[in-house]
């Protein structure tokens, strides 16, 4: 089930990207792309919100800071992404750096206990080594 969430992910970030650039591109500013963008997604996060709310006994002020932190991080994420799309020389070079992020969540991974294969270090370093020879 993972493997469709994140193909349906993919989906909605590349077709999120695109759609940024277009707007980018007919002049409207990305900060304004981005937190019209992030306004709407407020709707159904609170929805959410409230739905987990509901299942949830209680949650303690430690969790709520390290929550709201998660808020700013993704929102102050989103909005720099939008930025080096919309003002990269090709749209894909952003998004290519940005997803190397990925190697940074498994190494964190490794920090918290998780192991990685052979084959994911591998991974690891094809990713990067594919990073600097599309971006330098």
């Amino acid at each position: 089930m993972w493997i469709i969430s994140s193909f349906a992910a993919l989906t909605c970030f590349a077709t999120f990207i695109v759609l940024l650039r277009y707007l980018t591109g007919q002049g409207i500013g990305g900060n304004v792309v981005i937190s019209t963008a992030l306004l709407f997604a407020a709707v159904p996060a609170l929805g959410q919100f409230l739905m987990a709310r509901a299942t949830v006994v209680s949650l303690n002020m430690a969790t709520l800071a390290i929550m709201a932190f998660m808020g700013l991080i993704f929102w102050a994420g989103n909005w720099l992404q939008s930025l080096a799309i919309a003002n990269a020389p090709q749209a894909g070079l952003a998004v290519i750096i940005i997803n190397c992020s990925t190697v940074a969540v498994m190494l964190a991974g490794v920090i918290m206990g998780d192991t990685l294969t052979a084959r994911q270090v591998l991974g690891c370093v094809v990713c990067l080594a594919g990073l600097a020879t599309i971006v330098l």
